[in-house]
């Protein structure tokens, strides 16, 4: 099956390129785990930059276009490390850190807590308890607890103006939903930590929230946007003036005809190579 689609030839895709044809590359994990640009020393042992793609890639980098970002409405953070827009803070941290030395993870916090009850709670640590479980955050081999974080909007800017990134996609947003039962009325996006770091100390900004009802007849009505919830709009274009460049597409469900895709802005039509 895979015999055909291996050469010994350098420069295949070059080759390829030059021709018209086009090559997307596909990073894996946060760019906040990269082995040089990361948070020190809780990052992974490689390269998750866009500029990277034309390292390993065997393209050589004229021929970029344009980068996309992937970002979750709902953060998490798998490991140790920094993470400014964390869910109850140290203790969430401390959480975690005692999750992992135990082995405890998905099938103890089922057992114990009722996420429905927790997200009403007016304090962090427990909505990231009740979020982590609705949404399913959990390690996908060990079972173990995602740290939960709010969408952090400044290092999210950071990130787009450091590495370049012309559109985003949100993924997850459909998960925001959840927010609507919780003791913040709305859906929280940080948009600055505070001196002490975490949601506690920091500059948050609470938008109207849409219910889960909402988003899936809009899913039943893609790919026309006409059904998506008012707020779930107005959710993209705060985005959007925050990091300066378009949400192109908002996930609503992790089905692939899940995705609402926007008009793409100019510069990322298809160039022909």
């Amino acid at each position: 099956m895979l015999r055909g689609l291996v050469t010994s030839d350098r420069a295949h895709l070059a080759h390829r390129v030059a021709s018209g044809a086009r090559v997307l590359f596909e990073g894996a994990q946060s760019l906040m785990l990269d082995v040089v640009q990361g948070d020190q020393p809780f990052v992974t042992s490689s390269h998750t930059l866009p500029g990277y793609a034309y390292v390993g890639g065997d393209l050589p980098p004229r021929y970029h276009r344009h980068t996309i970002g992937v970002a979750k409405a709902v953060v998490s953070r798998v490991g140790h490390g920094p993470f400014p827009s964390e869910l109850g803070a140290e203790r969430s941290a401390a959480y975690f850190a005692e999750a992992c030395r135990t082995g405890r993870g998905q099938r103890e916090e089922a057992a114990e807590y009722d996420p429905q009850a927790l997200l009403g709670s007016p304090d962090p640590y427990e909505v990231g308890i009740a979020l982590r479980m609705l949404t399913n955050e959990y390690g996908s081999g060990t079972g173990r607890p995602r740290r939960i974080g709010l969408l952090d909007l400044k290092q999210l800017s950071e990130q787009i103006v450091q590495h370049g990134v012309d559109a985003v996609y949100l993924n997850k947003a459909d998960c925001l939903a959840h927010y609507r039962d919780s003791h913040y009325g709305g859906i929280p996006l940080q948009l600055a930590a505070g001196p002490a770091g975490g949601p506690g100390a920091a500059r948050i900004e609470v938008l109207p929230a849409f219910d889960a009802d909402a988003v899936h007849a809009a899913v039943r009505q893609l790919p026309d946007l006409a059904g998506l919830p008012g707020s779930l709009l107005e959710l993209k274009e705060f985005v959007e003036k925050r990091i300066g460049v378009p949400v192109i597409g908002i996930g609503l469900g992790p089905e692939r005809d899940c995705m609402a895709e926007f008009a793409r802005p100019s510069g990322l039509r298809a160039s022909g190579r």
